[in-house]
């Protein structure tokens, strides 16, 4: 009877298909660098950075549209006006920023192609986000699935077609069309109206809230664009190439694990509004980190005795192993935040939120121009990406342990801590230091197995009551 629950269950389906999706850009990484090579794919890589920062254009107000919609302690009248304004805000700022791309190409000269190919794709992906947010505070989830399948399965076939054919300018080419196929198919199935509505004090809240939540989740990821930004500057195209693979590879597999937290986001921020007080809410955060991080942890490990078997495949890629254990081990770091940055942003704590990356990014940028200027091999870079990390999840839970009733000492955060998350992925990192990377997965999955051995019985029985739950969305 579970079983076929499981198997009935729309949630099964989404997340099935979202590891289908996230498989096909795994893949797709892999050809994209074998068929473009090296130097090309350092190029494609670039324009995608560039893509990544044009698509902070929408100023943050996606995620403060998500928050209020979660929070059951706002108002009904906020909530209905909300989605007009939002989808105001996120269509002026795509109008603005294809117009700096086009004052940009004017009077620099850029490569204009590729800049505006990437502002328009950019402008367009802002718009789909927000209709994206809409639909999984509503459960559409096939409509979400849509959004993730069709440009990755496009590109395979387009791969299968060109082969060594392949342009870095055919490939923007395509996705500026499945974007606007998906604009046009989110508009006719929104169970919202695309209407547009200038209320000014909606407006000032969504930007308000919204900016704050930008920067922060802006710091967040530029934590780890940054150090490939600097490896654009004082490294090869070459070297560019190498280390953006083994950094999609690592975001792949966070990929992995976040649809869960993409999906049940306003879930949990509604539980958190519905508890009795902080210490509850801790304790849930708490309870929701461990039991998050254990099926993570897991799923790393088998990353990390996969890895070598797929890079057989592309020989000429094969020295991108350290980079990526030591990229998908600040991954695991960052995971012990899960929970945390939820509680402090229902407690409208953006400023602790904000302290927090800002502080660990300063770091990042300051350790990897170091390595960089004292002509460091590029994968040293990563060893910023995951000192900063360390930085970053200290600080959290230090700001959100602060607001309980009770005061704590500064030492009671590396108790919020436990040691079967830490050792283990101090071990990966200490064979990538000594040069004994298989014995160092060993010994690490044995002690995580070890030590999360009740936790791990925890994420089984968690995923089948989630998978089988009817009441996991907001609408």
């Amino acid at each position: 009877m579970v079983l076929r629950k499981i198997i009935e269950s729309k949630t099964t389906l989404f997340i099935l298909l979202r590891y289908v999706s996230f498989g096909l850009k795994l893949v797709n990484a892999f050809l994209f660098a074998k068929y473009l090579g090296p130097y090309h794919f350092g190029i494609y890589s670039l324009y995608v950075l560039i893509g990544q920062y044009f698509n902070y254009g929408s100023l943050g107000t996606n995620y403060s549209y998500t928050a209020y919609m979660s929070d059951k302690s706002e108002s009904d009248d906020l909530k209905d006006n909300l989605w007009p304004n939002t989808i105001t805000l996120n269509i002026t700022s795509s109008l603005l920023l294809i117009a700096g791309a086009v004052a940009y190409v004017i009077f620099f000269e850029a490569n204009t192609q590729l800049l505006l190919l990437t502002a328009l794709i950019a402008s367009m992906v802002n718009i789909n986000t927000l209709f994206v947010n809409l639909f999984r505070i509503y459960g559409k989830l096939l409509l979400i699935n849509l959004n993730d399948i069709l440009i990755p399965f496009s590109y395979l076939l387009l791969i299968i077609l060109l082969k060594e054919k392949l342009q870095v300018e055919t490939i923007f080419w395509l996705q500026l069309t499945l974007v606007g196929i998906l604009m046009i198919f989110f508009i006719s199935f929104s169970p919202e109206k695309l209407k547009i509505q200038y209320r000014i004090k909606i407006q000032k809240l969504l930007l308000s809230r919204g900016l704050k939540l930008f920067i922060y989740y802006v710091g967040f990821q530029l934590i780890l664009i940054s150090s490939r930004t600097v490896v654009s500057f004082y490294y090869s195209e070459e070297d560019l190439g190498f280390y953006t693979l083994a950094n999609s590879l690592s975001k792949s597999l966070n990929q992995l694990s976040s649809i869960l937290i993409f999906l049940f986001f306003p879930k949990i921020i509604e539980i958190i509004s519905l508890k009795k007080n902080d210490s509850e809410r801790i304790d849930f955060v708490r309870e929701a980190r461990n039991i998050f991080c254990s099926g993570f942890y897991l799923m790393i490990f088998i990353a990390c005795f996969g890895l070598p078997f797929i890079l057989n495949w592309i020989p000429e890629y094969k020295s991108i192993s350290r980079p990526f254990i030591l990229l998908i081990a600040a991954q695991a770091i960052f995971a012990i935040g899960f929970g945390y940055t939820m509680f402090l942003i229902w407690k409208r704590q953006e400023k602790s939120l904000i302290i927090s990356v800002i502080s660990a990014l300063v770091f990042n940028i300051t350790l990897s121009f170091i390595i960089a200027l004292t002509n460091q091999e590029y994968i040293f870079i990563t060893l910023s990406v995951l000192i900063s990390s360390i930085v970053y999840v200290m600080q959290i839970i230090y700001y959100s342990t602060r607001l309980l009733p009770e005061r704590r000492p500064l030492s009671w955060v590396t108790k919020e801590i436990p040691l079967g998350l830490i050792i283990p992925i101090l071990l990966l990192v200490l064979g990538i230091i000594f040069e004994y990377i298989f014995i160092s997965q060993i010994l690490g999955l044995g002690t995580f197995l070890i030590m999360n051995f009740k936790r791990l019985k925890d994420v089984v029985r968690k995923v089948f009551s989630v998978l089988t739950s009817k009441n996991l969305f907001i609408k």
